[in-house]
């Protein structure tokens, strides 16, 4: 298994070692990951990152990688509802 080395700015360039990659997006937490710019032995466009969206409520993920699944403040809790079948409701009103 080949080792991965992440390029260090400080050294002499080495483009065409495709031994080394160059890491880049905003984040590794959540649903967000980082990338990489190296493919072919070339330095180019990020591949592979990806970056926040808002938070999409009740999908158990932290899609803005804030560290946090579904907070309240993106994801008001509303109590649930229902619908009673016209039934139960002239059920209920005839035991009165």
């Amino acid at each position: 298994m080949m080792r991965r080395r992440v390029w260090n700015p400080a050294r002499p360039s080495r483009e065409g070692d495709e031994s080394i990659t160059l890491q880049c997006g905003t984040s590794n937490v959540g649903a967000c990951k980082y990338g990489t710019t190296c493919s072919n032995g070339a330095f180019g466009a990020c591949v592979g990152a990806v970056s926040p969206v808002p938070e999409i409520c009740g999908n158990v993920i932290d899609d803005d990688c804030d560290g946090s699944i579904d907070e309240v403040a993106d994801c008001p809790i509303t109590p649930p509802t229902c619908t009673c079948p016209p039934s139960a409701v002239n059920a209920a009103r005839s035991t009165r």
